[in-house]
């Protein structure tokens, strides 16, 4: 299973063994949902999808921390936020297909 490293800034494939003995399996990530190649081409070994809908003052306030987290500079933080992270949001909620649920954080 690919797994992202954020330090890296990059999936690493087959980071990540699952054992034959586990019958479910939970994934996350922005894409998943994605009504667009290859992404769409997953959708149809999902057996139950949710959609995380979260305000984006709110996502905007959590990018920004994440990435000073990592230490990054207020001017960097600000052009990955504003320039990449956001831009990708709206990517995803503009053309993702519908979930089963919703989960919306007020």
């Amino acid at each position: 299973m690919p797994v992202f490293d954020r330090d890296l800034e990059l999936a690493r494939a087959g980071a990540r063994l699952i054992p034959q003995s586990v019958r479910r399996v939970m994934v996350e990530g922005n894409y998943l949902l994605l009504n667009e190649e290859p992404w769409s081409r997953l959708h149809e070994i999902f057996d139950l999808t949710i959609m995380v809908e979260v305000p984006r003052h709110i996502l905007r306030d959590r990018l920004n921390q994440r990435w000073l987290g990592h230490g990054l500079a207020s001017a960097d933080v600000a052009r990955k936020v504003e320039g990449n992270d956001l831009p990708n949001g709206d990517i995803v909620a503009r053309r993702s297909i519908e979930a089963a649920f919703y989960l919306i954080h007020t």
